[in-house]
């Protein structure tokens, strides 16, 4: 299970991109997990959702790396 640490730099993770990619994006990011919780998640599990949904799992993240530094 992912500490609160984890999920705090996940938060910002999706903060810098919601930022990077949409005008008002801090308010269409607080939207989006406001949305998630009225699904029953809770607000760790809606950024972790969003996160993964975004980013992939960091496990995935690390194969890809590994991949691409293969000749």
């Amino acid at each position: 299970m992912s500490s609160s640490r984890d999920v705090d730099s996940m938060y910002e993770k999706l903060l810098s991109h919601y930022r990077n990619t949409m005008i008002s994006g801090e308010a269409k990011l607080t939207h989006d997990i406001k949305r998630l919780m009225n699904k029953g998640l809770s607000r760790e599990e809606a950024i972790r959702s969003l996160y993964i949904s975004i980013f992939g799992s960091p496990l995935q993240k690390a194969e890809l790396a590994v991949e691409k530094t293969k000749p």
